[in-house]
């Protein structure tokens, strides 16, 4: 998801290089906007639940430290048919030019 903000504040979320030149309708405001690819023919995994373990360390000043773990482990992305396709979900109308793909396309 890539939230993108009056000209006066950086975007932020910005997951992808490829994605220039973006700026909200209206100076004010901001937008935001998500892009699926299904180019790549793998889905986004579900996002597991948050493992906990204690664990302690050896420290210099105090001879145990002990401290709490938090971690999640991604399983392997979800197969899907690969196709030319992208999916667009955002807050209002946007237009993308994907480079070398012709005129642009107009979402929301």
């Amino acid at each position: 998801m890539l939230k993108f903000s009056p000209p006066a504040a950086p975007a932020s979320g910005v997951r992808a290089y490829w994605v220039s030149g973006i700026q909200a309708r209206d100076d004010s405001t901001y937008g935001t906007v998500d892009v699926v690819s299904h180019g790549f023919g793998v889905g986004d995994p579900d996002v597991p639940s948050v493992g906990r373990e204690v664990r302690t360390a050896e420290g210099n000043t105090v001879p145990v430290n002990p401290y709490l773990r938090e971690y999640r482990h991604l399983p392997d992305p979800p197969a899907m048919s690969r196709r030319n396709a992208l999916d667009v979900t955002t807050d209002g109308p946007v237009e993308v030019t994907l480079l070398g793909c012709g005129e642009p396309q107009r979402f929301g």
